[in-house]
């Protein structure tokens, strides 16, 4: 399992996710909305984590996310917690696709996109970043316009969660 060396520090970001990525990086990709936070619902606190989504302004098959996944950090057994839950996930069947990726500038960060590889080939891509050897972070870009270009959109959007991350908030 890869390891994280300088594990980053989540807090501050935990009420307000939305703030992991910067406009600057989102408008590369189109003209969003302004981030809809989720940190209270049930949802958040017990299974996904905090998290943030974007809309396209124009065009709804166009969004964009962030997760922190604090409730695998909390409930899952150790072994599954980071990125070691998404390996889990693929050596049991639950997801069929994993393939590690170097993000942009942060290469002592492991990597992957990971989920269903039929829901990728439509545009829907996950990027799963170990920011410690027990948290995630999970970027996705959704476009159904141009499924090739999700995964690069996830990966660039990581890339900014990351130099977001380090900068401390």
């Amino acid at each position: 399992m890869p390891q994280v060396a300088n594990p980053l520090d989540a807090t501050p970001f935990l009420k307000n996710p939305c703030a992991l990525i910067d406009d600057q990086t989102l408008s590369q990709f189109g003209d969003f909305t302004e981030g809809e936070p989720d940190v209270d619902s049930n949802h958040a606190q017990k299974l996904i984590g905090p998290r943030c989504s974007w809309y396209m302004k124009e065009d709804y098959s166009r969004s964009a996310g962030v997760v922190i996944d604090t409730p695998h950090q909390k409930y899952a057994d150790p072994e599954l917690r980071g990125l070691g839950g998404v390996y889990a996930s693929k050596e049991s069947g639950t997801i069929d696709f994993l393939q590690a990726v170097e993000i942009a500038g942060h290469p002592d960060y492991p990597a992957v996109i990971a989920g269903d590889r039929e829901e990728i080939s439509r545009g829907r891509c996950v990027v799963y970043v170990g920011i410690a050897n027990d948290l995630t972070i999970k970027t996705s870009f959704d476009d159904e316009q141009n499924p090739s270009q999700a995964c690069p959109a996830a990966q660039k959007i990581a890339s900014a969660a990351l130099e977001t991350l380090k900068q401390g908030g």
